[in-house]
């Protein structure tokens, strides 16, 4: 497993189709983008794992993260 430590920089709200209830239908995505946390000394050991990135995730569901804040990833390899 590799954790890696991400901030949120920005939220976009915008209109997309989504599924809801097993259904399409129209509504409001979140976007949100975050970049590798790379200075501080508490942050070092991050750094050994994600020296840099990006990542843009979309949810239906709102304010679930928080700009300016920052959030653990962790991957782990998936059995194939």
């Amino acid at each position: 497993m590799i954790r890696c430590k991400f901030k949120c920089v920005s939220i976009t709200r915008r209109e997309s189709t989504i599924w809801k209830d097993n259904k399409q239908s129209w509504g409001m995505v979140n976007d949100a983008e975050f970049c590798a946390v790379m200075t501080g000394p508490e942050n070092k050991d991050f750094f050994q794992s994600t020296p840099s990135g990006k990542i843009n995730v979309a949810t239906i569901k709102p304010d679930v993260f928080e700009v300016g804040k920052s959030y653990f990833l962790d991957f782990t390899e998936v059995p194939a």
